[in-house]
């Protein structure tokens, strides 16, 4: 007699369920997953919204690839829904901030927060409304790394973030936020 561990074996019953055309299993899935998914997006910054979305494009292809007979389930399905949602949130980031810079050229948020930048009146004004609108978390992180001039390292000291690449990608996700109430503020 063979074992099946417990929890490939409850995902090889979804993918069964997906092979079946049975549609509420889209639901379950998604509940199965959301808290996991919601919190991987929260630490990368995204908001719930965004993990929600995610993980229902996640689910989606793998409903596509099940029945394309393009998947074979050789890792838990929470393993294979993580990566596919890490993928597209990169993804999403990368497009975002290049859509950012094609349309601000001239500038980049980076700029904007540089100490050799020398803004008119106006300009301030914009950019401490965007700076405004962040939350505190974000409005923190951007103005200890760029105005303070700390390093990753200590900010992730003084916050508890587990490395300082954590923080780099969290000041890259507030950079993104930034760069969209600038962009709602100048059109």
């Amino acid at each position: 007699m063979r074992l099946v561990p417990i929890k490939l074996n409850r995902d090889n019953q979804f993918i069964q369920r997906i092979r079946e055309n049975d549609r509420s299993v889209l639901g379950d899935l998604f509940r199965r997953h959301q808290k996991a998914i919601h919190r991987y997006i929260q630490r990368a910054g995204g908001t719930e919204a965004e993990a929600e979305e995610l993980l229902q494009e996640a689910i989606i292809l793998l409903w596509q690839k099940v029945h394309h007979g393009r998947f074979y389930l050789s890792t838990r399905l929470h393993t294979f829904l993580l990566a596919v949602v890490k993928y597209k949130w990169n993804v999403e980031r990368h497009q975002k901030r290049q859509r950012w810079k094609q349309q601000n050229s001239s500038e980049t948020v980076e700029d904007l927060l540089s100490p050799e930048w020398h803004p008119g009146p106006q300009e301030v004004q914009i950019v401490q409304e965007a700076l405004e609108k962040l939350a505190p978390l974000c409005k923190q992180l951007l103005l200890l790394y760029y105005f303070e001039g700390r390093s990753l390292r200590s900010i992730a000291r003084a916050f508890h973030f587990n490395s300082p690449e954590s923080v780099e990608k969290r000041i890259n996700h507030c950079l993104d936020q930034l760069e969209e109430h600038l962009n709602h503020l100048l059109s």
